[in-house]
C-alpha cells in the first residue's frame, strides 16, 4: 500500500484529536530574540545516525525562518524516524531565506527566487547519491536490485509554507526521471502539488491555515477544484486561531503519522 493511499484513508478516521487551541506547540524550542535571517541560502544536515542506504530526507523551510529553525525542523524529522528504525537518520536541509514578496513573485509571476539554485543543487546531489547506491547494487546482486528498483531509491522532501513555491520553481528544471524518484510531503504549502508531479505527494493542510488557499489564488487557480491529494488535519470545531507554523500541533501530528507510515514502508523494501 502506498504512502498516499494510507495517509488519505487515515485523514478520514481522525488523524488529529480535537484540542482547545490548535496553536499549541509540541516542541521545546528556545524562545529567543534573534536578528533577521541572513540573505545567503545554505545547505546542511542534522542527525547522529548514518545516511539511510536506499533513501534520503530533505527539509525545505518556509517564510521568515532563521537557520536554527530549519535545523530544528530537520532534527525533529530525524528523531521521528529514529523511533521507527531504532536510530536517528541524517536529514538534509536547504535553508532558504525568503520573504512573502518572493513567494508572491514565484507563484504569481514565475520569478525564480534567490536560493532556488541551492535547492535544485541539493536535490540533485541527493539523487546522485541514490543513483550511485543503485549502481553498486546492480554490480553486486542483480535480483535484489530488481526489487529495489521496483520500489525505487527515493528522496523524501518535507516542506513548509513558502518552500512549496521554491520547489515548484526547481521542479521545472528536473527531468521526469528525477521527479519520479522524489516523494513530497507539504505542510501548509503555498503550492499544492499534484499527484502526477512526483512519485508520491501528500499535501497536509490544517483547518484555519489560509496560506495554501492564498497560494492557489496567487498561482491563478482560484477556488476551482484540484486533483492534488490533500490531507486535512486538525478540526473545524477548534478555536479559529490561525495555525500555520510547522511546529504547531496539527502539522506535528500529521508529520508523526507520515513518518510512521513512510518509515515502515521503507523498511519492507
Amino acid at each position: 500500500m502506498s504512502v498516499v493511499s494510507s495517509l488519505v484513508r487515515v485523514s478520514t478516521s481522525g488523524l488529529v484529536q480535537p484540542s482547545c487551541v490548535i496553536a499549541n506547540e509540541v516542541t521545546s524550542l528556545p524562545i529567543t530574540s534573534s536578528p533577521s535571517p541572513p540573505s545567503i541560502p545554505k545547505s546542511g544536515f542534522v542527525g547522529g545516525g548514518r545516511f539511510a542506504k536506499n533513501f534520503r530526507l530533505l527539509f525545505v523551510n518556509g517564510c521568515s525562518y532563521e537557520e536554527w529553525e530549519s535545523r530544528a525542523a530537520a532534527g525533529r524529522i530525524s528523531k521521528l524516524f529514529g523511533r521507527i528504525v531504532g536510530k536517528e537518520i541524517k536529514v538534509h536541509y536547504a535553508y532558504l531565506p525568503m520573504t512573502f514578496a518572493q513567494v508572491i513573485g514565484a507563484l504569481r509571476y514565475g520569478i525564480e527566487p534567490q536560493g532556488c539554485d541551492v535547492l535544485l543543487a541539493n536535490i540533485r546531489e541527493r539523487l546522485q547519491e541514490l543513483n550511485i547506491i543503485t549502481q553498486k547494487k546492480i554490480e553486486g546482486q542483480l535480483q535484489d536490485t530488481c526489487r529495489l528498483l521496483t520500489g525505487g531509491p527515493r528522496l523524501a522532501i518535507f516542506l513548509h509554507s513558502g518552500g512549496g513555491a521554491f520547489l515548484k520553481q526547481a521542479m521545472e528544471k528536473l527531468t521526469r526521471e528525477e521527479r519520479q524518484q522524489i516523494d513530497v510531503f507539504g505542510f501548509g504549502s503555498a503550492c499544492l502539488f499534484d499527484k502526477k508531479d512526483f512519485h508520491n505527494v501528500v499535501n497536509s493542510v490544517a483547518y484555519w491555515d489560509p496560506f495554501p488557499l492564498l497560494g492557489r489564488v496567487l498561482s491563478g487557480h482560484g477556488f476551482s477544484g484540484s486533483s492534488a491529494p490533500v490531507m486535512q488535519v486538525g478540526s473545524s470545531w477548534q478555536m479559529p486561531v490561525v495555525s500555520h507554523k510547522f511546529f504547531n500541533l496539527p502539522y506535528q501530528k500529521a508529520l508523526e503519522k507520515i513518518v510512521e507510515t513512510y518509515a515502515n514502508e521503507l523498511k519492507t523494501r
